[in-house]
């Protein structure tokens, strides 16, 4: 039976502190949804916040924890992944740490998070490589549920929360097109799909024309101007 309890007995409760593994940005657990339009450079910019976590080096300024990250790429082939990375290492971006991902011979592809094998899967990724931070990049490429309907995301979201209970969770999302007309983009509105996706997340990131816009349920709204540099790495 449910116990019923005070707002002050409620406080007064033994529960998990909320920590921050970026901070003031990304709790932990949390999550924390990555959005622009294709190839703005999303991928680049997750790989380099869970970089920093995995190394406990500042991002973008922010103080990390330093944590032991997994990094999920679903959409860009073997090969250019590949190539990014060895781009950025050959311009002298350290990529030591424990920044885990799975070898290209066991990546399950194409994966759909409805199918129970591909959940069962994806646990035992999750429990060999235990991080304290999954970046599941991207979005649409971990399910075949139809995105316009909040119904069948709802079932996408609770199969996830399930999966990365008290953990951090990074979403590499696309986002809708953007006007040109529209200078200042609302990160809350221009997120492909259902809005369910947007109102279950912790914070909303949106990488739109050089400058980062942030929305969270833990900070002021934040603009950040930065820009890409030929390794693809971004610099503020």
């Amino acid at each position: 039976m449910a116990r019923i309890i005070t707002t002050e007995e409620y406080l007064d409760t033994p529960r998990p502190k909320l920590n921050w593994l970026i901070d003031q940005q990304l709790p932990h657990p949390g999550t924390l949804l990555l959005q622009g339009p294709p190839k703005s450079g999303k991928s680049f910019l997750a790989f380099d916040l869970v970089r920093c976590i995995a190394q406990g080096k500042p991002f973008l300024g922010w103080k990390t924890c330093k944590s032991k990250a997994l990094y999920l790429q679903f959409d860009t082939s073997e090969l250019v992944w590949r190539q990014r990375l060895e781009r950025m290492k050959s311009s002298g971006i350290d990529l030591s740490g424990d920044i885990f991902t799975v070898h290209p011979e066991d990546m399950l592809m194409p994966f759909n998070l409805l199918n129970i094998q591909h959940q069962d899967w994806l646990t035992r990724i999750i429990r060999t490589a235990d991080p304290e931070v999954t970046v599941l990049d991207v979005f649409r490429e971990i399910h075949n549920a139809d995105e316009n309907d909040s119904t069948q995301m709802k079932i996408v979201g609770d199969i996830i929360t399930t999966l990365f209970k008290d953990r951090s969770l990074v979403i590499v999302h696309h986002s809708k097109k953007i006007s040109e007309e529209v200078i200042d983009p609302d990160p809350t509105q221009v997120a492909r799909g259902s809005s369910y996706l947007t109102g279950k997340v912790d914070a909303i990131w949106l990488l739109y024309h050089n400058k980062l816009r942030i929305q969270s349920r833990t900070a002021e709204p934040i603009n950040i101007s930065m820009k890409q540099s030929t390794s693809g790495a971004w610099i503020v």
